[in-house]
């Protein structure tokens, strides 16, 4: 529930900033928002004895969007630019 809402402003901000260098922001914002999740998922579940991490695979199999994978995938897509002549 918290991904399906999560991922279209995910989706948004790497729209709306996918024309600057930002490959490295949008690393350590994915790494903070999957670092946010796995607190979320140990807080609701209680059990703070399990030390099990969640792995990015998991996340990923849930529906969560990456930013940086969007982003290299936006960029592999553009055209070449070609020269004047």
């Amino acid at each position: 529930m918290v991904i399906v809402k999560l991922n279209p402003i995910t989706v948004g901000w790497g729209n709306y900033f996918k024309i600057a260098n930002v490959n490295w922001l949008y690393k350590g914002l994915d790494s903070w928002t999957r670092m946010r999740l796995r607190a979320f998922k140990e807080k609701k579940k209680k059990s703070y004895l399990s030390n099990t991490r969640i792995r990015n695979d998991s996340l990923k199999n849930l529906g969560l969007k990456s930013l940086s994978t969007n982003l290299s995938l936006e960029k592999k897509a553009l055209p070449k630019k070609q020269g004047f002549l």
